[in-house]
């Protein structure tokens, strides 16, 4: 009878344990909570960012520089040019305006839609109701769920993948609540890494990883500063008179992937 008992007793911890154990892997904070804690991350200031972008195609390698101006997810300037002996080559200017983007080509100033694989601003946004904004018109489902991105344990928000077919989704580590990943619609895939704090309340990703239609990009910032980095006044595109000229004197594959990286997210 005792045996029984102390079986039955045994048995019950045991079983108590299992869904305890389980219920605390299976927990996931809520949505709105982990986006307003997320957005809190992204700073109240305007900042200035020198990064370098490393492009790979086989033995092959190229090289820009690019300069970003950014006052939260409505305002962000670009300036790239090419690195020896690309030089000549490369010259991208770009003025994104909330959902309008403003470019030089020539002597023609152009304005047109930001297209969807923009996915900078997603690193930027300030207020909760923007980043859900965001995540409908990406086309993102709300649904949420843990998932590892860059070896760390995520709230994973969209739909899981099924097979072959990669859906669209936003991981945001669980416990610092910083962008890991981001799969856009396209299937352009961007992880984030190097985290580093630039001021109150404002931390940046040192490197990113851009992978789309074969191709990859590693971007490393080089360096960035909080202090007088823009004012308002220089994200009016009636202010916007830098030219862009994107042009190789050969095609070659490498040459492809620059100009379709450029085309694409900036």
């Amino acid at each position: 009878m005792k045996s029984a008992l102390r079986l039955t007793l045994v048995s019950t911890l045991f079983v108590f344990s299992l869904i305890t154990t389980s219920t605390a892997w299976t927990f996931v904070l809520p949505l709105d909570f982990v986006v307003k804690k997320s957005v809190a991350k992204t700073g109240r200031t305007s900042i200035s960012i020198d990064q370098e972008v490393t492009f790979k195609v086989g033995k092959d390698t190229l090289k820009t520089q690019e300069n970003w101006l950014i006052e939260g997810d409505r305002n962000l300037k670009v300036s790239a040019t090419g690195l020896e002996p690309f030089k000549e080559n490369v010259k991208v200017n770009s003025l994104f305006n909330s959902k309008q983007k403003t470019q030089i080509i020539g002597k023609t100033k152009s304005q047109s839609p930001v297209g969807h694989d923009f996915y900078q601003r997603l690193m930027f946004v300030r207020s909760s109701d923007s980043f859900m904004q965001y995540i409908r018109e990406l086309g993102i489902s709300e649904k949420t769920r843990l998932s590892k991105a860059e070896g760390r344990i995520c709230i994973a928000i969209g739909d899981s993948s099924q097979g072959d077919s990669k859906s669209p989704q936003i991981w945001i580590d669980q416990d610092d609540f910083l962008i890991r990943k981001i799969r856009m619609p396209s299937g352009t895939e961007i992880n984030l890494s190097d985290y580093v704090k630039a001021g109150d309340d404002f931390w940046i990703a040192k490197t990113q990883t851009i992978k789309w239609a074969g191709a990859t990009a590693t971007i490393k910032v080089k360096s960035f500063s909080t202090k007088n980095a823009a004012t308002i006044t220089q994200f009016y595109p009636q202010n916007f008179e830098q030219p862009t000229e994107l042009a190789f004197n050969e095609a070659s594959s490498i040459a492809q992937v620059v100009e379709d990286f450029y085309k694409r997210f900036r």
